[in-house]
């Protein structure tokens, strides 16, 4: 099915009249079977809380602190520099560096890389 903004709208509100309550990202994509990825096309950055405000809803703040780039680089170097070679996600994960190997995107990884 192709899906237009007024009808993603639509569901949001049809879910969370069903729930009582605004569902979670995942619960809206389960229960209604679209993608996430979709409201993107509609919404742009940071869609589903684009979606929530959209809907009436105040979305919910998982957020951490966040690691400056900075920070991500100078941990990077150092691990090039002890180890004399450039660091893998292996060696990141070893040495527990953050933010987490997994929020890394392996462009990110690859561009860091590339320049040195």
């Amino acid at each position: 099915m192709e899906y237009t903004k007024d009808d993603i709208v639509t569901e949001y509100n049809k879910l969370k009249d069903h729930l009582g309550k605004s569902p979670s990202s995942r619960t809206f994509e389960q229960e209604t079977g679209i993608q996430l990825k979709l409201l993107d096309k509609f919404f742009g950055r940071n869609s589903w809380t684009k979606l929530v405000t959209e809907c009436g809803d105040i979305p919910k703040n998982f957020s951490t602190a966040k690691v400056e780039l900075d920070e991500i680089l100078i941990q990077w170097a150092t691990l090039a520099k002890n180890s004399g070679e450039l660091p893998t996600y292996a060696d990141w994960r070893f040495h527990k560096c953050k933010p987490h190997i997994t929020i890394l995107r392996t462009v990110f990884w690859t561009n860091i890389a590339e320049s040195v």
